[in-house]
């Protein structure tokens, strides 16, 4: 699990991840940008951290009332969302997301440890394109960030 597996663990069990990168005109690569929203702090500086092992970008969020205006300025690829925050809940950051112009196609990967119903209609309602019940493997996220990303570039 993120909160307990040792990094050298988890990059000796992490797949390469290379081609999940955009591709400029001159062909230089640019990694995946991914939002990370989550007030827990030490469960996102560990994700982040694996993130970045695993060559993505990341933007860590801990307020939620600060995550549209983050995006904004940073414009990430796809984020990563806890359910339930201190003063806003993750269904409604979502739908704020998907209400928004600029962010109404970013994929939204929803992450709980309470929220245990998968019900993938549910989550469609509020436009989230995957679910990782806390607490989860790194593995299991890079490989749904991929997932997520294919469907998209």
């Amino acid at each position: 699990m993120l909160s307990i597996m040792k990094l050298g663990e988890f990059f000796s069990a992490v797949p390469d991840n290379r081609f999940n990168h955009r591709e400029l005109n001159g062909g230089e690569m640019l990694p995946k940008t991914v939002m990370i929203i989550d007030d827990d702090r030490e469960f996102s500086e560990e994700l982040e951290e694996a993130l970045r092992l695993s060559d993505y970008e990341t933007i860590t969020v801990k307020d939620p009332a600060l995550a549209l205006r983050e995006a904004i300025s940073k414009k990430p690829d796809v984020a990563l969302l806890d359910l339930k925050m201190y003063g806003q809940n993750g269904f409604l950051l979502a739908n704020e997301f998907k209400n928004s112009r600029r962010f109404a196609d970013m994929p939204i990967i929803a992450m709980s440890g309470c929220f245990k119903n998968k019900d993938s209609e549910f989550l469609n309602t509020y436009g989230f394109k995957g679910y990782l019940e806390k607490p989860f493997n790194p593995a299991d996220v890079i490989a749904k960030i991929k997932d997520v990303l294919k469907s998209v570039f």
